[in-house]
């Protein structure tokens, strides 16, 4: 069953790693993207926060124009253009803000808004390099993980003491 993409919608990107105490309920949507069920921005932050992360909004909207009749098509490749500019900018969650049906001279078309979003630990918002690094090993760790391989021991899981 596709899944119903609406205004409000949250989208996290596929393989983030959040604590274990995380309870999020999502389904697949688009590669590289899950749609989270059942939770607002403002229930995903609180979700969030409670286990000692954080959520961080940001103001830039991001916007498509996407020609076709608005339906579930359209709506999905209008979508997918903006996961790809969220993910461009290095964050790893967003919100659907806007899907408005339009037409010009009889040319049906889409316009499709989000405010990208960010998950991590740490309450200083992380740059820009380190955003897009750990982007890259959450994909390597994603493509080894479909490919049968356990996954590899996270920097936390390291013993520290040498025998």
């Amino acid at each position: 069953m596709p899944v119903t993409i609406k205004v409000g919608t949250m989208m996290i990107q596929e393989g983030l790693l959040l604590p274990t105490t995380v309870e999020l309920e999502s389904d697949s949507y688009c590669e590289g993207w899950r749609s989270v069920k059942n939770l607002d921005s403002f229930s995903l932050d609180r979700n969030i926060r409670t286990n000692g992360w954080h959520l961080f909004f940001m103001a830039e909207q991001l916007q498509v124009i996407v020609f076709g009749c608005g339906g579930e098509k359209t709506v999905s490749r209008g979508v997918k253009r903006i996961a790809v500019k969220v993910r461009s900018l290095g964050f790893n969650c967003m919100e659907l803000t806007q899907i408005v049906k339009r037409h010009f001279l009889g040319i049906p078309y889409a316009v499709i808004s989000a405010h990208p979003y960010h998950i991590q630990e740490s309450y200083l918002l992380q740059s820009t390099n380190v955003r897009r690094q750990l982007q890259r090993d959450a994909d390597l760790g994603a493509a080894l993980r479909s490919r049968g391989h356990p996954p590899a021991l996270l920097p936390t899981d390291v013993p520290t003491g040498v025998s």
